[in-house]
């Protein structure tokens, strides 16, 4: 079996590990067994997070043997994690606070890390019964239900931009993007939505947790869009000593923003 063929296969695995921790917070989500507790970092949690966390961590961990970090478990050091050559990086239920607020926008999020870039993706939103999925080099997909297919980048239609609901102040685009319309919706199902060629521009202006965008920075990417830094001035670099990014602009080809050096390129 070839690299691809290899690569396709791990990534039809973790999108079956991401719809089977969507499940699993579909139910909490349902039937409303949850307590909303406060992180140190003023963010929510619920027992649906901690659940789909324990589930992902075990199953990549057992299925692939790479590391894990995750937003809900304690980080490594970076004098340790900066020697992996590759590990998986996980938010288990992105979007909590739309979780909480039964807004359906919540996605589980998964990424594979190999050297400072990802190289494989997966987001799964279980209200919406859809999952993306993506690998550098082979291409960007959207599954509903049992149907898959491949998925690109925008190039026709009115341009369209992308800002959450609880950020909006920092998502305004530049009128030089000529955008004509603005979409309101949650969590990392954004990337998705960007990856799928439904809208052409993402934009977040203030730095954001790594686990938040490596998974849709990964599928975004393979389906042709740009993603870096805010500026447009170089691509984003992943497992830094405090697993954060300077926010992020994502978009379509044909809005025309140049290149960063290094962008999509895997270090050996």
């Amino acid at each position: 079996m070839g690299l691809d063929e290899d690569k396709d296969r791990l990534r039809r695995q973790v999108v079956g590990w991401a719809q089977a921790a969507g499940r699993q917070i579909l139910r909490r989500y349902r039937d409303h067994r949850y307590r909303v507790e406060t992180k140190s970092d003023g963010s929510p949690v619920t027992i649906a997070d901690q659940e789909a966390d324990a589930f992902l961590r075990a199953a990549l961990v057992a299925g692939t043997g790479v590391p894990v970090i995750s937003e809900e478990t304690a980080v490594p050091d970076y004098e340790v994690r900066r020697h992996w050559p590759a590990y998986w990086l996980v938010d288990p239920l992105d979007g909590t606070r739309d979780f909480v607020g039964r807004t359906g926008d919540f996605a589980v999020c998964i990424a594979l890390i190999e050297g400072e870039r990802p190289t494989l993706g997966v987001i799964s939103a279980p209200v919406l019964g859809l999952t993306w999925s993506g690998v550098l080099g082979l291409g960007a997909f959207r599954q509903a239900g049992r149907i898959e297919r491949p998925i690109q980048a925008r190039s026709r239609g009115p341009r369209i931009a992308l800002a959450s609901r609880f950020h909006r102040g920092q998502e305004l685009p530049e009128p030089r993007w000529g955008i004509e319309r603005t979409l309101i919706m949650g969590s990392a199902i954004k990337f998705g939505r960007m990856a799928e060629g439904s809208a052409d521009l993402y934009l977040r202006k203030t730095p954001t947790n790594e686990w938040d965008v490596a998974a849709g920075d990964a599928i975004v990417s393979a389906a042709g869009c740009q993603m870096c830094t805010p500026d447009g001035a170089a691509p984003l670099r992943y497992n830094q000593s405090e697993l954060k990014v300077p926010g992020f602009l994502v978009t379509s080809p044909r809005l025309d923003l140049p290149l960063p050096m290094g962008h999509g390129i895997v270090p050996p």
